[in-house]
């Protein structure tokens, strides 16, 4: 359903936990300020913020710092939770060493470009590519470069990453879903982006382990998002929020759909609308 419709009662959310690209960044990948406004209005009506990505913990640190966030940060797409301020870790899995080593060899077979998260933090890739640039940019730091994947693949990473133009994704999450059920979680994060993530990890499954560290329940949460990868994340929470431009399964497991506006602001223009209600 799309709003306008009846909006939440305030009063009832305690938690709010938001995607970033596509959701909170702007096309740009950047913030607009009305959206870091918007964070602060949630916050000073005592409710809590939270940032939960397919980025990893060291990248999205630095937007809990620049936003002056506090708690738990749901990275990797749920592969990892982790309390900012104290290290604390809540929730860790990693893909297993011969499910990642597999992927890897099937990667080199086909030639795609592989992003490996490495528990140490390290986002890496084995040689340069227009691909990688392409992730290094939109996150806003450059991947590292090793001589070769397989020794941090063999250790066990948090996720593989996979990253070609929209035809080559889909087929291949169709594909990776086959060979891989049972072993390892499967979903695009954007159109040019196909997650490998270790078995039942998703946005989902983080953002319920970090509510629950904080005390809070699925029926005193509200979330948005805008791709596959946040499904699991909207169907969870009470009001889960798809943005206009999401896709058909993020929007399934929503329970609104944001009306269209300029992408950059369009938290900010539901907030206003929540807290005047």
């Amino acid at each position: 359903m799309y709003l306008p419709l009846p909006l939440p009662d305030i009063g009832s959310v305690r938690f709010a936990a938001f995607d970033m690209d596509g959701t909170l960044l702007g096309p740009d990948h950047d913030m607009h300020p009305e959206n870091i406004a918007a964070l602060n209005h949630l916050r000073a009506n005592g409710i809590h913020v939270l940032l939960a990505s397919g980025r990893n913990h060291e990248n999205i640190s630095g937007w809990y710092r620049r936003l002056g966030l506090t708690g738990p940060i749901v990275s990797g797409n749920g592969a990892l939770v982790r309390d900012f301020a104290s290290g604390y870790t809540i929730k860790e899995a990693t893909v297993s060493p011969e499910t990642a080593l597999d992927v890897l060899a099937l990667g080199r077979q086909i030639g795609i470009t592989q992003v490996v998260d490495h528990t140490d933090g390290r986002a890496v890739v084995e040689h340069q590519s227009y691909w990688g640039d392409i992730v290094g940019e939109r996150c806003g730091s450059a991947l590292g470069v090793v001589d070769n994947l397989d020794e941090l693949c063999a250790a066990g990473p948090r996720k593989l990453l996979w990253v070609d133009d929209g035809e080559t994704i889909a087929y291949w999450e169709n594909e990776l879903s086959r060979l891989l059920a049972g072993k390892a979680h499967i979903c695009v994060s954007g159109a040019e982006y196909l997650e490998i993530l270790p078995a039942d990890t998703h946005k989902g499954s983080g953002v319920m382990a970090a509510a629950e560290y904080l005390g809070y329940v699925a029926d005193a949460t509200l979330s948005a998002g805008d791709s596959d990868n946040d499904a699991e994340m909207l169907q969870w929470a009470r009001y889960g929020l798809a943005m206009p431009h999401a896709t058909q399964k993020a929007k399934t497991s929503a329970w609104a759909t944001l009306p269209d506006g300029p992408p950059e602001t369009l938290i900010a223009r539901f907030v206003d609308k929540l807290l005047q209600r």
